[in-house]
C-alpha cells in the first residue's frame, strides 16, 4: 500500500471525508441577523445540541469572559459573550465535535482543531488592530487550514481499508495531509457554500506577504504566533515586534486578550476524549534529564501528580491517569512562595505503569510573561545532573 498514491487518488475523485456544516451553527448565523430575534429562541437553538451548551458556560466561565461569580444559565452567558461571537463559537463548536471523534490519527486531528481554534482567536482579537472586520477574521482563522482535517479524515477512511498498515511517525502523517490540504480546503469550502473570502484565504494564505494589511495577512500573523505557541513562548512585546504600529495605550487589553486565548480552546476540549487504537508513532525525545525539585501540581479535572523541568518551557508530567496527546491542561503548580497557574500542551504520554503513575512530556501554552520568566528562574537556579553528580 503507498499511502500517498491512494490519498492522490481520491483527492482526485473527490472521495474524500468532509466533515458536516454544523446545523446549529448555521440556524444561529441566520437567527441572530434577523433584527425581530429574541433571546428566547436563542437560548432554544443553543438547548437542542448539549455539545455546544456545554461549550458556551464553558466559555462564559473562561477567564475571558467570567465576571464575578461563576453561571450555570445560558441566559447569562450569552449576555456575557454576546450573540454575534456566540454564532462564530458554535461553528467553532460543530467543526470540532465532527473532526474529534475516535479514530487512528485522533491525536493528529485533535492538534489540528486545537491550531485551527487557536488561530481563529487570534484572528478575532487582531482584526480591529488592522480595521478589518472580527467576525470575518474569525471564520477565516479558523478554516484557512481546515483541509488538513479533511486530509486526516481521508487518511483513515484508507487505514479502515488497510487494518494491516504500519503506524508512522506524526511528520509523515502531517506531511501527507499539508501536501493537499490547499485543494481539500477549496472543495470544503465549495460544498459548505462559504463566503468567497474564506476560499481566497485558504488559496493565498501560504505566499509571501506583500504587507497589506487584509485578511491574509491576519491569517499570516496568526501562524507565526501558533508557531511561537508551540515553542512555548509567551506573546509579550518583546517577541511582537510588530505590536510598535498599535497605538500604546491599546498594547497591553491587547495582549491581556492574547493571553487569555488558552483558557478559550480549552473550552471547547474539557472533556478528556477516550483513548482509541492509534496509528502514529511515538516520537518523544526529552531535550535533558529533569532536574532540579519534584513539584506537586495539580491537573484541570482535580488530578493530582508532580511535576519535574526538562527545560524552561518543557516539563515532564507524572498523573494518576493517562493524558491524551495533543491535550490543552491547565495545571496548578505548588512553588514554596505559593501555587503557580499556567497552561500546557501535552505533547507525548504514555500509560500507567506499574508504579500506578502515567508519564506526560508538555509544552508550555501561551504563558504570560511573568509564568515564562518563573519557569525560567527556576530551570537556572536547578543544578544539573552533572552538578549533582560532582
Amino acid at each position: 500500500m503507498n499511502l500517498e498514491v491512494e490519498l492522490k487518488e481520491r483527492v482526485a475523485r473527490r472521495a474524500i471525508q468532509l466533515m458536516p456544516q454544523p446545523r446549529t451553527a448555521l440556524r444561529l448565523r441566520k437567527l441572530v441577523a434577523d433584527p425581530e430575534h429574541s433571546l428566547t429562541q436563542v437560548i432554544d437553538a443553543i438547548k437542542v445540541d448539549p455539545m455546544l451548551a456545554a461549550a458556551v458556560l464553558r466559555i462564559a466561565n473562561s477567564a475571558s469572559h467570567a465576571r464575578g461569580q461563576p453561571t450555570t444559565s445560558l441566559s447569562t452567558a450569552i449576555t456575557r459573550i454576546g450573540e454575534k461571537e456566540l454564532a462564530r463559537l458554535a461553528l467553532a463548536s460543530g467543526l470540532g465535535v465532527a473532526s474529534t471523534g475516535a479514530g487512528p490519527l485522533l491525536a493528529l486531528r485533535r492538534g489540528a482543531m486545537q491550531d485551527a481554534l487557536t488561530s481563529a482567536l487570534i484572528c478575532e482579537r487582531l482584526a480591529p488592530e488592522f480595521g478589518l472586520d472580527a467576525e470575518r477574521l474569525f471564520l477565516e482563522g479558523l478554516l484557512h487550514d481546515v483541509g488538513r482535517l479533511v486530509a486526516l479524515a481521508t487518511l483513515e477512511l484508507i487505514l479502515a481499508q488497510h487494518p494491516k498498515a504500519p503506524p508512522l511517525e506524526p511528520e509523515a502523517w502531517l506531511a501527507l495531509a499539508q501536501a493537499h490540504h490547499v485543494e481539500l480546503g477549496r472543495v470544503l469550502a465549495e460544498r459548505w457554500s462559504l463566503p468567497p473570502g474564506v476560499g481566497q484565504v485558504i488559496e493565498v494564505h501560504h505566499l509571501p506577504d506583500d504587507g497589506a494589511p487584509d485578511a491574509a495577512s491576519v491569517v499570516r500573523l496568526s501562524d507565526a504566533l501558533l508557531e511561537l505557541l508551540h515553542a512555548g513562548f509567551s506573546l509579550g512585546e518583546s517577541r511582537l515586534p510588530w505590536l510598535a504600529r498599535i497605538e500604546p495605550a491599546r498594547r497591553g487589553p491587547l495582549l491581556e486578550a492574547l493571553n487569555a486565548i488558552p483558557s478559550l480552546v480549552a473550552a471547547f476540549e474539557a472533556e478528556r476524549p477516550a483513548a482509541t487504537h492509534s496509528a502514529v508513532i511515538s516520537t518523544a525525545t526529552p531535550l535533558e534529564a529533569p532536574r532540579g525539585p519534584v513539584f506537586p501540581v495539580k491537573v484541570s479535572g482535580g488530578r493530582v501528580g508532580e511535576l519535574m523541568l526538562l527545560s524552561a518551557r518543557r516539563l515532564l508530567l507524572h498523573t494518576d491517569a493517562q493524558l491524551p496527546d495533543n491535550h490543552l491542561e491547565e495545571l496548578e503548580v505548588q512553588l514554596p512562595e505559593g501555587p503557580l497557574e499556567l497552561w500546557v500542551r501535552v505533547t507525548h504520554s504514555s500509560g500507567v505503569g506499574s508504579n500506578g503513575r502515567a508519564e506526560a512530556e508538555a509544552t508550555l501554552f501561551a504563558p504570560t510573561p511573568e509564568v515564562a520568566l518563573r519557569l525560567k528562574d527556576l530551570w537556572c537556579a536547578a543544578p544539573s545532573p552533572a552538578e549533582l553528580a560532582a
